[in-house]
Parts: C-alpha cells; structure tokens; sequence
C-alpha cells in the first residue's frame, strides 16, 4: 500500500459497466494506473484506515493508495474493470448540482477549508481561505479535479456566498484571499 498527499495524486472520474449499465466513480490516477475510492476515515483514524486498506488489499488480492489530504485519509484500490473519463471539465455535471449552502457550511466546519487570518504587502485580512487550498480541499472531499473545484468556487462567488477580499478577482486557484460573506460581520465587529 503506498501512502501519498492529495497533491501528489491525480483526482478524476471513472466509469465501469454494470449489469445496470454504466456506473460513474470517483477515482484517482497514480503513475497512469487508476483507483477507485473505497472509503474515507477522519484523521484521527489513521490506524483505522491503515487496517482498512490493509484488509481490503488482502480480501481483494489488488493494490492500493492511502492519500492524506487536509482533514481525512481515503483508501483508493486498484481495479482493471474501469475506464478514465477525459474530458472531465465537460463530462462532470455534478460541479453543477453541488448545494452551495449545505457545501459552505461544511467548507467553514472544523474538518473544513483552513479559515484563518493572512497577511499580504503588511495588511492583514482577517477570516480568509485560499484559492488553491479550496481547490484542493474540494478535489478530496468532493473528488472533482481542478477545472470542477474552481467552476464549484466560482459558482460560490456567483451566488454571493464567497467573494475575494477586495472583490477584484473572480475565483482563481492560486494564492487568492476569499472570505465567505457570513463572516464578515465578525470581521467588521
């Protein structure tokens, strides 16, 4: 079992053929070799995913990936019955379906996007989250890839959940200041 970060993996979707007809997956790809998802464990649990993938790799005589993001480890196995999906950006219609509301109030959780106070050219902005770190953290929890995290976030801005802290940018993945709106009453306290 290897034991790689989100950022060290490539997040995509996959599809296999059913008896039902074709079935859609999240899935991760590692050195051109695809895994499905199996099951995801909060950190404390890492012993408890360790046994997990542990067993699953004997139970089902395959290989597997432990990725740690942020706030949980997801054990990933191999499969040779599934096909990558290319055009992602295109073929995910999920990005679109995601609830904004129920999908900020777990981003601001605890086990959310890391919330905090930054500094940038010696001014500090109080309550913020980065561009890159809400792309990554939407790829693990939500197993877009990056053109659907970054659609997710930018559909946040668009309904006026999230915006950029001086609201010049739309949603970038990169080292941007965003704030969600209902935290700007403690930011103006």
């Amino acid at each position: 079992m290897r034991f790689l970060t989100a950022a060290e993996v490539e997040y995509c979707k996959a599809e296999r053929q059913t008896a039902d007809g074709i079935e859609q997956l999240p899935a991760i790809s590692v050195d051109g070799k695809l895994y499905i998802k199996a099951a995801s464990f909060p950190k404390e649990q890492q012993n408890e995913a360790i046994a997990y993938g542990r067993q699953k790799i004997l139970d089902d005589k395959t290989t597997g990936v432990l990725v740690e993001d942020a706030v949980e480890f997801t054990f990933w196995y191999a499969t040779t019955n599934v096909t990558k999906l290319e055009e992602l950006g295109t073929s995910a219609p999920e990005a679109e379906l995601v609830n904004l509301e129920e999908l900020a109030q777990v981003m601001r959780s605890a086990n959310g996007v890391d919330i905090r106070d930054r500094w940038h050219n010696l001014r500090q902005y109080p309550k913020c989250l980065l561009g890159s770190e809400a792309v990554l953290w939407l790829m693990g929890h939500l197993s877009f890839n990056k053109v659907d995290a970054t659609r997710v976030g930018q559909r946040l801005i668009d309904a006026r959940i999230l915006h950029h802290v001086t609201d010049s940018e739309p949603f970038r993945d990169g080292h941007y200041f965003y704030r969600f709106y209902s935290d700007e009453q403690a930011v103006s306290a």
